[in-house]
């Protein structure tokens, strides 16, 4: 289930964040205080609105907290935003990341009216990159330090009747 975090939600955000393992992928942990959280979220969430939609991913059977899925800096002209998706470590490979995306690409393409969705993944991001062209991401471009994978909503739809 993905829900958009509440001014409230800030522990949750912060164990996402600040755990190592979880965030190997994207360079280790990163610090969260309650007064950066704030900024963020005003930020998303008020003054980018019309750029970014974030969401954690919650269990519905248990209702904890597994990760977040989101995309950001959305342009209205070329209909192309980034991807975010991260999934706590001891939740992988259950599943849940491919639920989670599921739903963010359903209302980014059906609702938001997004065209392209794009994912930046480092090179030594290789679960990252597996799971993503696994999903039907495709490379478009890599140097030494990242890879370029995209999906269009086309792309997105054919997948969705199989």
């Amino acid at each position: 289930m993905l829900i958009p975090p509440t001014r409230d939600d800030w522990t949750k955000v912060k164990e996402i964040w600040e755990d190592p393992e979880t965030m190997e992928a994207v360079g280790g942990g990163h610090p969260l205080s309650k007064e950066q959280y704030d900024a963020w979220y005003m930020k998303l969430f008020k003054a980018n609105a019309d750029k970014n939609q974030y969401f954690l991913v919650i269990q519905e059977d248990d209702r904890q907290c597994i990760g977040e899925v989101s995309f950001h800096g959305y342009d209205s002209m070329s209909k192309r935003a980034h991807l975010n998706i991260k999934i706590k470590k001891e939740y992988r490979k259950k599943g849940l990341g491919k639920k989670a995306l599921d739903g963010l690409l359903q209302y980014y393409f059906n609702e938001w009216g997004g065209e392209v969705m794009e994912d930046h993944i480092w090179t030594k991001n290789k679960e990252g990159y597996e799971s993503l062209t696994k999903y039907g991401f495709q490379e478009v471009q890599r140097d030494s330090h990242e890879i370029l994978v995209e999906m269009t909503k086309e792309e997105w739809r054919k997948r969705q009747k199989t």
